[in-house]
C-alpha cells in the first residue's frame, strides 16, 4: 500500500511503489523539493507584494470605492473567461 508519509520522505518511493523504474522517471522526482520550495517561495513573495500594494492603497484610497472597482474587475475577469470558453 502506498504510504503518503514515506513520499514526503522520499518522492522516488512513488515510482517504486506503482512499478515505475525509469531512471529518467527518477531523476526527474529528484527535484520535487526543489519545484516545491521555488513554488511555495514564489507565492509567498507574490502575496507579500500584493499586501504592501493593499495597504498601501488602503491608505489612500476609500474603501467603498476599491470594493466596488475590485468587484468591476471581478466581474470582467469572468466574462472574459466564459466568452474564452463559449467563443474559443
Amino acid at each position: 500500500m502506498l504510504n503518503a508519509w514515506r513520499l514526503l520522505r522520499e518522492p522516488p518511493a512513488l515510482l517504486k511503489d506503482v512499478g515505475g523504474r525509469d531512471p529518467e522517471n527518477v531523476g526527474q522526482m529528484g527535484r520535487f523539493w526543489a519545484v516545491t520550495m521555488g513554488s511555495t517561495i514564489g507565492m509567498v513573495v507574490a502575496d507579500a507584494i500584493a499586501i504592501g500594494i493593499g495597504r498601501l492603497l488602503g491608505k489612500n484610497i476609500p474603501e467603498l470605492l476599491m470594493r466596488r472597482v475590485s468587484g468591476v474587475i471581478f466581474i470582467v475577469f469572468g466574462l472574459f473567461s466564459i466568452g474564452s470558453v463559449l467563443f474559443g
